[in-house]
């Protein structure tokens, strides 16, 4: 066994007998240390590539406003999580004062949207039922405070859902045609 004995003798470590080769004199800098506090704007966003640039606003996933001040905008949801809320650095910025500063995320897990309540004054409401955590359906009525926006999956999330439901019964009726196949085949 190749084994490596390492000691201290009083001016310095030595490792087999050898002292270790010395740290440069002036060491480049290592830039700052501890802990770095940032702001949302102080980072370029570490969002994954927009999949929905450049597509028809019907094949991509939104929020469409209902009445009031906002009626007919649509807001584009990005890939991955939406901040919804007053303050400037959300992604969709309502800036209305029923609506918190950071009020709630919509989140898209592989063609799946759910909406986070982020503790909000006034609450978040899916088809009238006030929510903490919960999937969204297209065309669900949402109410953050005093703003309604209809959600829209867009065709391509719709399309990609319905898709990979048919797709696994048939990989698993495949899998199990093969087992019981090899389970015949063995008798």
């Amino acid at each position: 066994m190749d084994r490596t004995s390492m000691w201290t003798l009083g001016s310095g470590d030595f490792e087999d007998g050898m002292k270790p080769s010395q740290p440069p004199a002036n060491p480049p800098p290592s830039g700052p240390q501890g802990t770095m506090i940032f702001r949302p704007g102080d980072l370029p966003a570490a969002a994954p590539e927009d999949v929905w640039a450049g597509a028809d606003p019907a094949d991509s996933p939104r929020l469409i406003g209902v009445g009031g001040g906002f009626d007919g905008r649509a807001f584009p949801l990005r890939p991955g999580k939406t901040l919804i809320g007053r303050r400037s650095s959300s992604d969709i910025v309502l800036d209305t004062p029923g609506v918190s500063a950071l009020h709630a995320w919509i989140v898209e897990d592989r063609g799946q949207f759910r909406i986070i309540n982020a503790l909000s004054t006034n609450g978040t409401f899916v088809d009238g039922i006030k929510v903490h955590d919960t999937p969204l359906a297209d065309g669900a009525l949402l109410r953050l405070g005093d703003v309604e926006l209809r959600f829209r999956a867009g065709r391509r999330a719709r399309q990609r859902h319905l898709f990979r439901q048919p797709l696994v019964w048939a990989l698993s009726g495949l899998v199990l045609a093969a087992v019981l196949s090899w389970a015949l085949w063995l008798r």
